[in-house]
């Protein structure tokens, strides 16, 4: 009977100190558009990739982008509209700002392998970067490239069916904190869950702060770790929702306890009846 009250949704929400985060932007979720993010980036630096690398060009440029193989052009102010199925990588830090490379999709004018370099003191102090579709928090460990996951915290939230006649609420019903290193993503099932973002700049250095929420379903929380074969797939199970809902526990307790004592009462009303008619007789 407790199972039945397991509804089985649940929503994640995940914030993130990190280095690095990787980004694919959704097209469709439960048959309805989602809305591709424009963002408005500053005094930025585009790289566009030479399609034959000019040897002859001064090794200049900023070193997200030499000029020996990029294209370089400067803007003051650009708003670039990321279609569907785009993927980025955004890279965070004092020394190079914010660096965001477009790994795959892309549009005409900034396809795959198109680097944008936002300087520190800009980046510092712009709005969120916000975003719905896929994300990767963490890079994987690199000596050249520091996208490492510094730290974070996560929480599965759910209603049980116990509780909604009582609160439109959800309980916390598990938490965690991220350690240093791991590679964060969040799971629907089998395929990674659709997630609403948004991306800031740590005032103090211009790493990543991300915060996360995902869409309702069998959401789990993948984590993989530097020298892992597989990565540790973690989720709330009927334990948590029991331990996290006061209505739950007592239901538990109740329930528990029902089945000895009708078995007791029941053994007290058949020796009470029977030795009311063994005493008719005599």
């Amino acid at each position: 009977m407790i199972a039945a009250l397991w509804s089985g949704q649940r929503t994640f929400v995940l914030d993130a100190t990190s280095g690095g985060i990787e980004i694919t932007f959704a097209g469709k979720a439960d048959g309805e558009a989602v809305s591709s993010s424009a963002w408005q980036l500053r005094d930025v630096t585009v790289c566009r990739l030479r399609k034959v690398p000019d040897l002859r060009a001064r090794a200049t440029g900023e070193g997200s982008c030499p000029d020996t193989l990029y294209e370089i052009t400067t803007r003051d102010e650009l708003t670039v509209e990321w279609p569907a199925g785009t993927r980025l990588v955004l890279e965070g830090g004092t020394a190079r700002g914010l660096v965001i490379r477009v790994l795959g999709g892309g549009s005409e004018s900034f396809p795959a392998d198109t680097v944008f370099v936002v300087p520190v003191e800009e980046w510092v102090r712009r709005g969120p970067l916000v975003f719905a579709g896929t994300a990767i928090v963490g890079g994987a460990a690199n000596p050249n490239v520091n996208t490492l996951l510094l730290s974070g915290n996560w929480e599965a939230r759910q209603s049980s069916l116990a509780a909604m006649p009582f609160r439109d609420t959800t309980d916390i019903v598990k938490s965690g904190r991220l350690t240093h290193g791991t590679r964060a993503t969040l799971m629907n099932g089998k395929t990674p869950a659709l997630v609403y973002g948004y991306i800031t700049p740590s005032r103090n250095d211009g790493i990543l702060e991300i915060a996360l929420v995902s869409e309702p379903g069998d959401i789990a929380l993948s984590i993989a770790q530097y020298g892992t074969a597989r990565a540790v797939v973690l989720k709330p199970d009927l334990i948590d929702m029991l331990l996290s809902n006061p209505v739950l526990v007592a239901l538990a307790i109740i329930l528990a306890l029902t089945e000895p004592t009708l078995s007791l009462l029941n053994l007290l009303g058949f020796k009470t009846s029977r030795t009311l008619k063994d005493k008719g007789h005599k």
